[in-house]
């Protein structure tokens, strides 16, 4: 039996809370699942996946899409080199 063979890309990762950090350059398969997705920009950036927003960015900044399925993948959402997911830290608002 042949090993699988993963399409890889390479995406650029930024919180909207840290404008001024320079954007991290990772790979991630296009098989990745928007949870784990989340899972490692928690690990990264210290944000609650309970309140983070993730939205890919064309290469020039442009919005194009929320990932907001977690059962998707990037292949799903169409994801391309050198494409951004944007962190956003979206806090609650408590009506009183």
């Amino acid at each position: 039996m042949e090993p699988a063979f993963t399409l890889m890309t390479k995406l650029n990762l930024t919180h909207s809370n840290l404008p001024q950090m320079k954007p991290v350059e990772v790979q991630f398969g296009l098989n990745t699942l928007i949870s784990d997705l989340k899972k490692f920009c928690k690990k990264k950036y210290a944000t609650k996946i309970e309140f983070m927003q993730l939205v890919l960015q064309d290469a020039n900044g442009n919005n194009i899409v929320t990932l907001d399925d977690d059962n998707k993948t990037l292949d799903f959402y169409v994801a391309q080199q050198n494409y951004t997911i944007e962190t956003i830290h979206v806090t609650c608002e408590m009506d009183f």
